[in-house]
């Protein structure tokens, strides 16, 4: 699973990580800004 949208100035993804680690497989959304450069400026885990 892997999705990318557009929120106001940021970029939402929502994808899956899985592993042997309890609850895995689990699906993580994480949010970014970019400064002038397009470098990650900010990121949020949702």
């Amino acid at each position: 699973m892997q999705r990318v949208e557009a929120d106001k100035d940021r970029t939402i993804v929502t994808f899956e990580v899985s592993g042997t680690f309890p609850g895995s497989p689990a699906v993580l959304r994480q949010a970014f800004t970019f400064d002038s450069h397009q470098r990650i400026a900010t990121l949020e885990t949702l």
